[in-house]
């Protein structure tokens, strides 16, 4: 065994106790940090003719405290927007809308009016936003799969 001295000895523990007190600092400090994104998906008709086809954004609070959506829509990188105007009652959640920890809010728009947009602004790469009651903004570039939609 090793021969340390007394001072070595509480050099060591003490290197033990900041070493295990970083990591809970760490770990408390990833537990305490609010999560939350966005995502969009193409939701298609239930059936031929019937529907329009839709877009739709979600936002998640995977956890953290309450949030209300006030805004939600699709940017054009010269600034422009298509903002939700109109609730979709039995698609969508209204806005503004509060969003605890662990739930999700969505919000659905017409894929020919996001195609109008698109056609008119002759812009491609959109990002779909949600706003917040303090202004934050959360923001997810298009996949392929729904920039090609646009284009067809």
């Amino acid at each position: 065994m090793m021969n340390l001295t007394l001072e070595q000895w509480a050099v060591v523990l003490t290197a033990i106790v900041a070493l295990v007190g970083l990591g809970l600092s760490f770990y408390n400090f990833w537990q305490g940090h609010p999560r939350r994104r966005v995502e969009v998906h193409s939701v298609y008709p239930l059936g031929p003719g019937e529907y329009p086809n839709l877009i739709s954004i979600t936002f998640i609070n995977e956890r953290g405290p309450t949030v209300v959506v006030e805004e939600v829509g699709f940017e054009f990188p010269n600034g422009r927007k298509i903002v939700k105007m109109r609730h979709m009652p039995g698609y969508d959640d209204p806005l503004p809308t509060e969003v605890s920890a662990g739930h999700s809010a969505t919000y659905c728009f017409y894929l020919e009016e996001l195609r109008r947009g698109v056609q008119r602004e002759g812009l491609v790469f959109v990002k779909a936003y949600c706003r917040d009651a303090t202004g934050h903004r959360y923001t997810i570039s298009l996949s392929r799969e729904i920039r090609s939609a646009l284009t067809e």
